[in-house]
């Protein structure tokens, strides 16, 4: 299944709902098991203009289904957190440590791994904001630089490309 949601209104959420993806990979290197993603509306979204129920009510709901849905879950190898890597308020970052610190309590913490988007220079500002959290910024980290998913393929876009990858 391909959900397309290129054409949805980026200004509000696109994830609507907590969705499994259950995948069975062919590799040998999975050793036959099953892999499951779990996709999530991000905490603090606006909604949209016809959903009614928004900010921390939101929140509440999510995390509610979200301890519903791992209830029914046996083992969790890894729960990914995705941070813009120019987030530095903790008014956006601190509700989300929280939800999943209470949500899964501290067995977990070694399983927590960090993804900053639009990271295009240098050290993303938000590693410094969630270690302020305690969130355990060593276990792993990734950083996108969004430039490369584009098709903009301007002299200025390969610029400001190579710009980026040398600070």
């Amino acid at each position: 299944m391909i959900i397309d949601d290129r054409g949805a209104n980026q200004v509000f959420s696109v994830t609507k709902f907590i969705t499994c993806y259950r995948i069975r990979p062919l590799s040998e290197l999975f050793g036959g098991k099953t892999l499951l993603i779990v996709d999530i509306p991000g905490y603090g979204d606006t909604g949209d203009k016809n959903n009614k129920v928004l900010g921390y009510e939101q929140d509440q709901f999510v995390t509610a289904a979200m301890n519903v849905f791992f209830g029914t879950v046996g083992h969790v190898n890894s729960i990914v957190f995705t941070s813009r890597a120019n987030e530095t308020r903790m008014t956006t970052l601190e509700p989300v440590s929280t939800y999943v610190f209470q949500l899964f309590a501290k067995d977990v913490l070694s399983c927590l791994r960090t993804i900053y988007t639009f990271s295009d220079a240098g050290r993303p500002l938000a590693h410094g904001a969630l270690e302020y959290l305690r969130w355990p910024v060593e276990n792993g980290e990734v950083e996108v630089n969004n430039a490369a998913f584009t098709d903009d393929r301007s002299a200025s876009l390969a610029d400001w490309w190579r710009l980026s990858m040398n600070s």
